[in-house]
């Protein structure tokens, strides 16, 4: 018996979804989430990780600068990798302030040339791929897990149908995790896109599908 996780996946980032429908996003525009967003404290902008320049991001990271469409012509003058969510937020502060636009990198497993920026600034989730939490959403009776964005779906895949949470990641004062490890049901990642190794923020911004899709349905609720 299967029981289905991805509408309870829950990614760390607050205002991820409204930037990655889009992906390469106007940062004078910013949606509601982002909004909230702006009370949250973020990091010292020096402290976090970076590479600046065209030529060094083009020569030494050429590959955050394209994506599996091999659409040409992608450049940026700034390649940020965060590590949680209050350097996101500083970062996109500085760029909103700056009027520099963000293209969001993932997985770079699209086809569309979503991930590929011409010019501004890209970030990347790369650094930001751990699991956060785990529980038990009893209004919908079924099991959630927390994530940062940058987990790929295949690694997700792996921690759910291995039961490889950890009470530390429990959330809620009952001890899910264990009544997990002990449920004698099997359990999966039910979205099965075409690429595994994307993204889990990627695969809810792009509503991704598979053939288990006419039983499960998409990516989104």
């Amino acid at each position: 018996m299967f029981s289905i996780f991805y509408k309870n996946v829950k990614v760390f980032m607050l205002f991820l979804l409204n930037w990655t429908k889009t992906v390469r996003t106007d940062v004078t525009h910013l949606g509601t989430s982002a909004i909230a967003a702006k009370k949250k404290e973020g990091s010292p902008y020096d402290t976090i990780n970076k590479v600046e320049g065209s030529e060094t991001i083009s020569s030494k990271h050429p590959d955050y600068i394209i994506d599996e469409s091999k659409l040409a012509g992608g450049s940026a003058e700034l390649l940020f990798f965060p590590k949680n969510e209050s350097e996101v937020i500083t970062i996109i502060k500085k760029m909103k302030d700056r009027g520099i636009p963000i293209t969001i990198s993932g997985g770079r497993t699209g086809i569309v040339g979503s991930a590929v920026p011409f010019g501004g600034a890209v970030v990347s989730t790369d650094d930001m791929a751990k699991v956060l939490g785990f529980g038990f959403d009893e209004t919908n009776q079924k099991y959630f897990v927390r994530v940062q964005p940058g987990i790929t779906l295949d690694a997700l895949e792996e921690v759910i149908k291995h039961k490889e949470f950890t009470e530390q990641q429990n959330i809620g004062d009952t001890n899910w995790v264990d009544k997990f490890k002990h449920d004698p049901k099997t359990f999966m990642f039910a979205v099965d896109p075409t690429e595994m190794s994307a993204a889990v923020g990627g695969a809810i911004a792009a509503n991704a599908s598979g053939a288990r899709s006419f039983k499960y349905g998409a990516m989104r609720p």
